[in-house]
This record gives C-alpha cells, structure tokens and sequence, in this order.
C-alpha cells in the first residue's frame, strides 16, 4: 500500500527540532506523529524531517498493517474476510 507523508509541523523548541507527519494511505486513513530530534548546529532542514522520519519508522509500519483490515468485509460463517 503506497502512504504519503505530509510535514504537519516543524518547530524548533528549546534543545530539539519537533517534526510532525500526517501520513495517509489510499484508503483516506491518516496517522498524525511527532518526533522531537536533538538540535546539532548545521543540520538541514532535510536531515532533521529524515531523522524523524527514522524514528518513527516502526510506529508508521505497525499503524499500516492495523489499518490493512479497516474497511474489509468480514464473514463470520466463513472466518474469511470478503471482497467489498
């Protein structure tokens, strides 16, 4: 399933560099995340949004395997989930 990562918010709070992500995926699902990364004097606004992207990595995986079953058709008789 392909996600898209919006930068919700970029922040520079007193010793680290708040950055949030509203992630979709094509089901119209979305994940609202933030991570908060050190601040290093000449780090790029690039490096600081990939860090967090890298820290909240597993989060973004487990949140998308959750909703892989969101909106599918369950039939009890079966056990089987169905096409919608």
């Amino acid at each position: 399933m392909s996600l898209v990562y919006e930068i919700k918010d970029y922040e520079k709070l007193e010793s680290t560099q708040m950055v949030g992500f509203m992630v979709r995926n094509e089901k119209g699902s979305v994940l609202a995340i933030n991570k908060e990364v050190p601040l290093v004097e000449g780090k790029t606004k690039e490096e600081y949004v990939a860090e967090a992207f890298a820290m909240c990595r597993a989060e973004i995986q487990d949140w998308e395997e959750n909703m892989s079953v969101v909106g599918s058709v369950f039939n009890p008789e079966t056990g089987q989930f169905e096409s919608n």
